[in-house]
């Protein structure tokens, strides 16, 4: 049930945030009452962005935190916020640690999926990300600026001079990410990246990693492929990013490398949103919804972040699940405290904490619930992110089963 007063329970958390002393919990508790306030939202996300600016190393992490999951709900009222959300990362770089960074990219991933115009100011900043020494805020920062290519690739007009720091970084991997943007770039407008040519040519014929060279060879080949079209003849197909399509529609839309982009959605995620569209063209090999829901979970916990989920009925049968199995008491206990007749815009959640696990629950189509468990190192504040992302999914196949 909400409080008596949600918008003053609303600020008494937010101020605990500000002063650092918000734990997991009350971030939590925090994001299910702007959940059912949607009103609060853009005066909450001004908050947390001021937070951003001026709070302390621990208020800015609960803070990033929290605006990664009001993001879920109202991206547009976070999207006003990029070049604060950067400016955090470029002055807390060290503070953040890598866990604070890898959610700032998040919040950013989410922006560009919707507002990718808003990311111009952003491109600067996270090319210096990729000279991280944290491998994951390297490659998560590629996955976010692959797919600003995609959506927006003039956000890139001016930074050619960044990029070829990249391509002469201290980490290898970091010279490919570069060589792959310019090879994707190219396919955009082949104008923005054609003074790294002399810098290609060279990594090509001797740099000695040889998947260096390979990348490095098929950049220089589509950038000087591109270069010597006419500006009108460019293959590369330019899709104006309609600000009310879902992602999945964006999928659809945009192909310009299948195997690159799924590796895209993989690492944001988003694995469970890849779709054989040939198969679904010509019906050949597609598998029941039963069979489709086992394949949403199995790639859940694919993830890092997740160890075991799964899906019952309000009897206890087990309609899907992957994963190490969840103890049958525990998950009975869960669904029991569950509401499972609650209107859908009120969605019950309940979430357990072990010393050795975490555990939370969520009511799903209509009167199902979902179980995801996780190790005692992930923030349950993660947790409750990667279930939000699945809700909506598993609550449309439950409908078609």
């Amino acid at each position: 049930m909400l409080p008596h007063n949600p918008q003053k329970e609303v600020r008494s958390i937010l101020s605990k945030i500000e002063t650092g002393n918000a734990n997991e919990a009350s971030i939590a508790s925090f994001v299910e009452l702007i959940y059912k306030q949607p009103s609060m939202i853009p005066e909450v996300a001004g908050v947390l962005a001021s937070i951003l600016q001026t709070g302390s190393t621990k208020a800015c992490s609960s803070a990033i935190s929290a605006l990664n999951m009001v993001a879920d709900k109202d991206i547009r009222s976070v999207a006003d916020y990029v070049y604060v959300i950067m400016g955090c990362i470029q002055r807390r770089k060290k503070d953040l640690g890598e866990d604070g960074i890898l959610n700032a990219i998040e919040i950013l991933l989410k922006i560009t999926q919707k507002h990718p115009e808003r990311m111009s100011t952003a491109v600067s900043e996270l090319l210096v990300c990729l000279e991280s020494t944290s491998v994951a805020i390297r490659e998560k920062t590629y996955f976010l600026l692959a797919l600003l290519v995609i959506m927006h690739h003039n956000a890139f007009r001016g930074h050619s001079k960044q990029i070829i720091r990249a391509l002469n970084g201290l980490n290898v991997d970091e010279r490919i990410y570069a060589c792959r943007l310019i090879k994707k770039i190219s396919e955009k407008d082949p104008r923005i990246v054609e003074d790294t040519c002399d810098d290609l040519e060279y990594l090509r014929l001797n740099h000695p990693d040889n998947k260096l060279r390979s990348e490095a060879a098929y950049a220089i080949e589509a950038l000087k492929g591109a270069l010597e079209k006419k500006p009108y003849e460019l293959n590369a197909k330019v899709v104006e990013s309609d600000k009310d399509k879902s992602f999945s529609e964006l999928i659809e839309l945009v192909t310009p490398n299948e195997e690159d982009f799924q590796n895209i959605l993989e690492g944001m995620g988003l694995k469970h949103m890849i779709v054989n569209k040939e198969i679904l063209k010509n019906g050949a090999g597609v598998n029941t919804k039963d069979s489709t829901l086992e394949n949403l979970l199995r790639n859940m916990v694919s993830s890092r972040t997740i160890e075991a989920v799964m899906i019952v009925n309000s009897k206890g049968k087990v309609l899907a699940k992957s994963g190490t199995p969840i103890d049958s008491s525990l998950l009975s206990k869960l669904i029991a405290m569950i509401s499972l007749e609650s209107d859908a815009e009120f969605r019950s959640r309940v979430s357990i904490e072990h010393a050795d696990k975490k555990i939370v629950a969520v009511r799903v189509g209509k009167r199902d619930a979902m179980a995801m468990m996780t190790g005692a190192d992930i923030p349950i504040s993660t947790l409750l992110l990667e279930l939000d992302k699945s809700v909506e999914q598993i609550d449309k196949l439950l409908s078609e089963v």
